[in-house]
């Protein structure tokens, strides 16, 4: 919309240019009025301006002969309200605090082991950036994860700590007082330190991950979908899963995943307002 009430003052200024040639200034008959404002919501709905249009519907007589014995002041005026509407846009990024709870289990598991779901957090922060009705919602996080599976007497814990950044596109649909958020995207994680723990009946060992061949893959993709809601002050609360594309262990011989789902509570650290 900023760059449309840059064009807007622009057209206002050659349309007053274009009506003084034909129209003695400051005199302005009726007729001449009737058609410079029918004129004006013409160009309104041409180039889909509702600014304009709302200007031509306010245009009285005396603003009409003002507007055309100066219209470099109105033009000046739209200049600094797409100035004023740029600099909202900007203030209406909102940042904030990020407390989530985890929960995390393993896919893919050979058909004698059962998966254990165990909880994790995730502590950090987002940006959120509006682009009418669709926000881009980033999340840099540092995730504690944990997941388990197992068979008979035998149980197996691998615990990881990842640097997460997630990147959604959100649509927003507005409720009373609230908005509704559905939204979609990609998840990156990086694996930073990470434990797994065998127990065996009264037998236990616990060891540091391998990265790598044979190991646990260090990089991992996932793809997040969320669903929530936006409170009047800026307070989000959603719910996600993210099934993750990259398998855990770099080894041609295991399929297994460790996906996730996420109650993502963020606290506002600014309430996204223009000043």
């Amino acid at each position: 919309m900023n760059l449309k009430l840059l064009l807007l003052a622009g057209l206002m200024a050659i349309s007053a240019t274009v009506f003084s040639q034909y129209t003695p200034l400051p005199g302005l008959d009726k007729e001449g009025y009737d058609n410079f404002v029918a004129g004006l919501k013409v160009e309104a709905d041409k180039q889909d301006l509702p600014e304009l249009k709302e200007i031509a519907e306010n245009m009285t007589y005396d603003k009409a002969r003002r507007f055309l014995a100066n219209p470099q002041v109105f033009t000046d005026k739209l200049r600094k309200k797409a100035k004023e509407d740029g600099d909202q846009k900007i203030e209406a990024v909102r940042i904030g605090l990020i407390v989530s709870i985890l929960l995390n289990h393993f896919t893919n598991l050979g058909s004698s082991w059962n998966s254990s779901p165990r909880l994790g957090f995730a502590l950090g922060m987002y940006a959120m950036f509006t682009f009418g009705n669709l926000y881009f919602l980033g999340e840099l996080l540092f995730a504690y994860r944990s997941a388990g599976e197992k068979y008979s007497a035998i149980s197996h814990i691998l615990t990881i700590s990842y640097i997460t950044l997630f990147a959604n596109l959100v649509y927003a649909i507005q409720m009373q007082n609230m908005k509704w958020l559905i939204g979609i995207g990609p998840v990156f994680a990086l694996g930073i330190f990470g434990k797994e723990k065998y127990k065996d009946g009264s037998m236990t060992d616990e060891q540091d991950v391998e990265w790598g061949s044979g190991g646990l893959r260090r990089f991992q993709v996932g793809i997040n979908i969320l669903t929530g809601f936006m409170f009047a002050r800026g307070m989000l609360v959603y719910l996600s899963y993210t099934p993750f594309i990259s398998k855990l262990f770099d080894s041609a011989a295991s399929d297994i995943r460790m996906n996730m789902f996420k109650l993502f509570l963020g606290f506002p650290l600014n309430n996204g307002r223009a000043k």
